[in-house]
């Protein structure tokens, strides 16, 4: 077994699809209230680091004040929208009883990853969280990973990290840990990409692990 199992959030640990596209028809309707969108499109927000979504859409404002306003937008659906996904609550707790540490790893911003959490019932259940704020790029960069690895003085090969996107896959590669994406994804991945471990529901985490 691993002695460090890092998350993403949204998507992996949180399900806020609705969050996230209720946010954005909200700005739709505000700044391009012309502009038609599709089910489709909305569907490929989550993942990409908010930053360059905001700017395919709203190609003539100034993304730097678009971001915390999205951010800030967002946190009238959380409690409306926002739910843990099946199982992984008792996951995590089998987890901490393991002595394996635990850590989130997410590219939204510090506010809303806590407001997140709180919302489903997980205000206390991570060890360490490391946000937008804290890293030096977003994933897929390994920033966020490898800050985790050093606060738990641990090695690579001893992680799992896990995600819902390509961004997520590609992250714990560059930081060398092993990886594991969710089946539950609304976008679809490309036959080549392989990660350690699919994961098609928590409540089989540990067999799907332990098969390996």
């Amino acid at each position: 077994m691993y002695k460090g199992i890092f998350f993403d959030l949204d998507g992996t640990v949180a399900d806020t699809e609705l969050v996230v596209i209720m946010t954005m028809l909200s700005f739709v309707e505000k700044y391009t209230p012309n502009q038609k969108v599709t089910l489709h499109q909305l569907l490929k927000i989550s993942g990409p680091p908010i930053k360059d979504t905001l700017h395919s859409y709203f190609p003539d404002e100034d993304v730097e004040k678009l971001i915390p306003e999205f951010a800030e937008k967002a946190r009238e659906f959380y409690p409306k929208y926002a739910v843990a996904f099946p199982h992984i609550i008792s996951v995590i707790d089998s987890l901490k009883k393991q002595g394996i540490a635990t850590g989130i790893v997410t590219s939204k911003l510090r506010r809303n990853a806590l407001l997140t959490l709180d919302v489903i019932g997980m205000g206390k259940t991570f060890d360490w969280i490391i946000t937008l704020d804290e890293v030096k790029s977003p994933k897929p960069d390994p920033d966020g990973i490898l800050q985790c690895l050093k606060h738990f003085h641990l090695k690579p090969e001893e992680v799992l990290f896990v995600g819902d996107t390509i961004y997520d896959y590609h992250a714990g590669r560059n930081a060398g840990v092993d990886t594991a994406l969710v089946s539950w994804s609304l976008r679809p991945f490309a036959a080549s990409i392989q990660p350690t471990f699919w994961i098609d529901d928590y409540a089989r985490f540990f067999k799907i692990l332990s098969a390996k």
